[in-house]
């Protein structure tokens, strides 16, 4: 009489013996390939991270998106929340949060990230900073067509024009990632 068999989970496979390695590892292992899986399908991403600073046009629409989340969210040294943020903390929310990028906390450690770039070539995306004070450092997002988003202390985030005569004459310098 031929019987039908078939093999059950813990079952040792056939020709493989029942303690060798490879059935002590495939029994822990594909449990856990199985849960990652699961896992990593259901994992959701923040939509503007596909907006590569290549690319203007989606620079744009993340920045002006997040500009509408924080608009006129209050200034406030060391904040890094919609309770109050400061210049460099704002930058460093949008920059993981739109890009995944981490460009530093601090003002100084953003200006040591990126490439140096000209006023005149300026792309959505890239960070404006200026010298506001004998030691004091400012930061922005370049939106476009000379308006930029950022941190103010007395407006919170805000859009500001880089045209005016107060940051055409404190703007120091421009970094891209």
């Amino acid at each position: 009489m031929i019987r039908n068999k078939t093999l059950s989970p813990t079952a040792p496979l056939p020709g493989v013996a029942a303690s060798s390695p490879f059935t002590t590892m495939s029994r822990i292992l594909l449990p856990l390939l199985l849960a990652l899986l699961l896992v990593s399908c259901g994992h959701k991403e923040v939509v503007y991270r596909e907006a590569s600073l290549a690319d203007s046009a989606r620079v744009k629409q993340a920045l002006r998106a997040h500009y509408q989340k924080w608009r006129g969210t209050p200034y406030r040294p060391g904040g890094m929340s919609p309770a109050g943020v400061d210049c460099s903390g704002f930058i460093q929310l949008t920059y993981s949060q739109l890009f995944g990028l981490n460009p530093g906390r601090s003002t100084k450690d953003q200006l040591n990230h990126g490439r140096s770039v000209r006023r005149g070539d300026l792309r959505p995306g890239d960070l404006l900073f200026f010298r506001t004070g004998l030691f004091d450092r400012h930061v922005g997002i370049y939106f476009d067509d000379g308006l930029f988003v950022h941190a103010s202390a007395t407006k919170g985030v805000t859009v500001s024009n880089l045209k005016l005569a107060y940051w055409d004459r404190t703007f120091s310098t421009a970094r891209r990632f």
